[in-house]
C-alpha cells in the first residue's frame, strides 16, 4: 500500500516538472515575438526585419525596451538579441551622453 502514494507523488511532481518547463518555453516564446515586434517598431525598418540583422544601437534599443516592458533582465535578453555584454553598456552610454554636435 505505501508504494502507491510514492508512485502518486512521483507522477505529481514529474507533472510539476512538465507545468514548469511548459511556462518557461511559453515566456521565451513571449520574449521572442516581443523581439520580432519591436524590430518592426524600429525607425526605418519594414515588415520582415530580422531582428538578427540590426546595428548594436538598435539591438541596445531592444534590450532596453523589451526588458522594461517584460521586466526580464537585461542579462537574460543580451543572447536572445546577439549583443554582449560591453557592447550594450558601450552603446546604452553612448545614447545616453550629449550629442556633440548639437
Amino acid at each position: 500500500m505505501e508504494g502507491k502514494p510514492a508512485a502518486l507523488q512521483a507522477r505529481l511532481d514529474e507533472l510539476d516538472a512538465g507545468i514548469e518547463a511548459r511556462r518557461q518555453t511559453e515566456r521565451e516564446l513571449g520574449i521572442q515575438i516581443a523581439i520580432r515586434q519591436g524590430t518592426l517598431q524600429l525607425p526605418g525598418k519594414e515588415p520582415g526585419a530580422d531582428p538578427e540583422d540590426l546595428a548594436n544601437r538598435e539591438k541596445t534599443i531592444l534590450v532596453r525596451t523589451i526588458g522594461e516592458r517584460l521586466a526580464v533582465t537585461v542579462k537574460s535578453l543580451l543572447p536572445m538579441v546577439g549583443l554582449v555584454h560591453g557592447t550594450y553598456h558601450c552603446q546604452r552610454d553612448a545614447m545616453e551622453r550629449p550629442d556633440r554636435d548639437a
